[in-house]
C-alpha cells in the first residue's frame, strides 16, 4: 500500500510539473501571438489608409479627366468654328 502510495505521490508531482510547464509554454505562445496579431493590426491599419488616399487619389484623377475631356471638346469646337 505505502509503496502504491508513493507512486501516486510521484505522478501527482509529475503531473503537476508537466501542466506548469504547458502553462508556461501557454503564456510564451500567447505573447507571441498577441504580438504578432499587433503587428497584423497594424499592417492592416496602413493598408486602409493606402487603400482610402488611393480612392480620393483615384476620384480625382476621374474628375480631373472629365474635365479635360470638356476643354479639349470645347476646343475642337472652337477650331471648326476658326477654320469657317
Amino acid at each position: 500500500m505505502k509503496d502504491a502510495r508513493g507512486q501516486l505521490e510521484r505522478l501527482s508531482d509529475d503531473i503537476s510539473r508537466t501542466l506548469e510547464k504547458i502553462a508556461s509554454r501557454e503564456r510564451y505562445v500567447n505573447n507571441e501571438l498577441h504580438y504578432q496579431l499587433n503587428g497584423l493590426r497594424s499592417a492592416n491599419d496602413r493598408r486602409a489608409e493606402r487603400k482610402e488616399t488611393y480612392r480620393q487619389a483615384s476620384v480625382g484623377l476621374t474628375d480631373k479627366s472629365r474635365y479635360l475631356a470638356e476643354v479639349c471638346a470645347e476646343l475642337s469646337q472652337l477650331l471648326l468654328f476658326s477654320d469657317r
